[in-house]
């Protein structure tokens, strides 16, 4: 243990000795988390303002009808009667929307026979198109809806039918189910995102990096376990795991709920005591275990360069699975994939979040398969370090 402690202290050290090291390990995720949710607030209130301030000309072959329906459309329009080219004024932004009807005096025309038609041309590619569509279409529902009621009214029917059934919509959900679907969809996509990429960096250059720098060389002429060694750069690795992954967290969380905007005020409430417990567990489990992976592919590898190509295959499943489970059906049920480490640990984190119970038995089959894991990686990599074929392999 003491031989363990020397060289986790040796490894930071070094770490420390490099500011530019330690900049981009303690304080870059949480600047850009934070300029990441700074400007994508700044950019959509932009766009929301540009909006709100753009004159939308809409081109029709029947102002009189169109007029009636821009009543009921809360932006500002200018109506155009002239247009060589439909399709290609959209696409420029000449004209932000195309409303041509049949043949016909006023809209009630277009209600009362079912073959005339109205046509609307939009380009999905322009916000504002998109945006004065919506506007468009509401506007004509509701002009139907006036009529509807009238003719009722003028037939001596309540109005009140098209209001009925009087629904009462109730969520099930709890606060923490609904704050939960927010961070279960993300945080484990992102927590394995953090894992896997400070761990590379960090990871093989105490490893691989060592080898090619012949610096791994004297380490292992000391008189020191082979065991302890392994160990010693594990947790020095899972170490900066948790680190950069608890900063993430607290990054995203700080950009999430202070600086986007429309975000519920009870986003926070999925952080039970219980929860941030098992949270911290279960990415304990997962820092370990990368920090593993990591160890056993550095010491494998004859470079930094071979054994990132050799742990990339692995990230990529992993993160496949990160992006599956942000859809909020996925993974409901684990099933067998529980038993598969650092998969395990992106099922319990959606589940810890996004179920109303906690899920207690995934919870310990993640930790029981993610530490057996680890303690056999360490075996291996403890081994690994006794074989010199490994530990002296590296490029000519």
């Amino acid at each position: 243990m003491k031989d363990t402690l020397t060289i986790l202290r040796k490894e930071f050290s070094n770490l420390f000795k490099d500011k530019r090291t330690v900049f981009a390990v303690l304080f870059l995720p949480m600047i850009i988390f934070i300029a990441v949710f700074f400007f994508m607030n700044m950019m959509m209130q932009q766009e929301q303002e540009k909006l709100e301030q753009t004159v939308y000309n809409i081109y029709t072959n029947n102002p009189k009808i169109m007029e009636q329906i821009n009543e009921g459309v809360p932006r500002s329009v200018n109506i155009v009667t002239q247009s060589e080219n439909i399709q290609d004024a959209l696409r420029d932004s000449i004209i932000h929307l195309a409303v041509i009807f049949d043949t016909g005096n006023t809209f009630e025309d277009f209600l009362k026979d079912e073959t005339k038609q109205i046509k609307i041309f939009s380009y999905s590619g322009s916000s504002a198109s998109n945006s004065i569509r919506i506007g468009v279409i509401s506007s004509i529902n509701q002009l139907r809806d006036q009529y509807i009621r009238k003719v009722l009214e003028e037939n001596g029917m309540s109005s009140g039918i098209l209001d009925m059934p009087n629904l009462l919509q109730e969520n099930v959900a709890t606060e923490k189910e609904m704050a939960g679907g927010i961070f279960g969809r993300i945080l484990p996509y992102m927590l394995i995102i953090y894992l896997f990429m400070s761990s590379f960096g960090i990871g093989f250059d105490t490893t691989a990096g060592e080898k090619e720098r012949q610096t791994l060389t004297i380490l292992l002429s000391n008189q020191v376990s082979r065991t302890s060694i392994a160990w010693a750069k594990i947790l020095y690795i899972m170490s900066m795991n948790i680190l950069t992954a608890t900063i993430s967290v607290i990054a995203f969380s700080i950009g999430f709920t202070t600086i986007l905007n429309d975000v519920p005020n009870n986003a926070l409430a999925a952080f039970t005591p219980a929860t941030v417990a098992m949270l911290l567990f279960i990415t304990l489990t997962m820092a370990v275990l990368v920090a593993a992976i990591v160890v056993v592919i550095g010491i494998f590898a004859r470079s930094v360069k071979e054994a990132t190509s050799y742990a990339m295959p692995i990230y990529l499943v992993v993160i496949i699975f990160g992006i599956m489970s942000m859809q909020p059906e996925a993974f409901k049920e684990a099933g067998s994939l529980i038993f598969i480490p650092l998969i395990n640990g992106i099922l319990t984190l959606k589940q810890l979040f996004t179920s109303p119970e906690l899920p207690l038995m995934n919870f310990g089959i993640t930790l029981l398969i993610n530490l057996a894991t680890t303690g056999v990686l360490v075996f291996l990599a403890s081994k690994m370090f006794s074989n010199e074929k490994f530990v002296f392999r590296t490029e000519s």
